[in-house]
């Protein structure tokens, strides 16, 4: 294999580093994806860079909030910009908003649970963007109703984005 320059070296280098760190993150010793496994998935997304974007999420915990009720969430420039109910177009209330955060704020509540050990911790991620598509967590088995579940859909980015690029 031939590499021409420094550009080419240095992504030969972070596709060996990733080879070589992609079995320990899966090795963890807890019940999930630890703090390496996501950090992985995250540059994958971090690399995209999207300016603005939508998604539909999806969250079930004991927190006070219809559990099969789907969240439109659109992001400009790493702001929310809007959260609205799918099946009503109602805006979500202000108590109710930061359960249903960006992509970014997402990883960021994943990666806090991962840290704490939790008892069960369960992410699945999309292949080719690498957010989260589907995460479930029990942080402490011992205590009734910490758990959480959360389902990511539907992600589209705007034309703004790709412009970007």
């Amino acid at each position: 294999m031939r590499i021409d320059g420094h550009r080419s070296l240095r992504w030969a280098m972070r596709g060996l580093l990733i080879a070589a760190l992609l079995p320990l993150a899966s090795c963890e010793e807890s019940a999930g994806p630890g703090p390496l496994a996501l950090e992985l998935q995250r540059a994958k997304w971090d690399a995209r860079e999207p300016v603005a974007y939508s998604f539909q999420i999806r969250v079930s915990c004991f927190c006070g909030i219809p559990s099969m009720s789907t969240v439109t969430v659109q992001v400009l420039d790493g702001m929310v910009q809007s959260r609205t109910w799918t099946d009503t177009g109602d805006e979500v209330s202000e108590e109710l908003a930061s359960l249903y955060p960006s992509i970014d704020g997402v990883f960021d509540r994943l990666e806090r649970v991962a840290r704490g050990g939790p008892d069960r911790f369960e992410v699945a991620f999309h292949e080719d963007f690498g957010f989260p598509t589907q995460a479930s967590a029990d942080p402490n088995e011992g205590i009734a109703d910490e758990e959480f579940s959360i389902w990511i859909s539907d992600y589209q980015e705007s034309l703004m984005s790709s412009a970007r690029r």
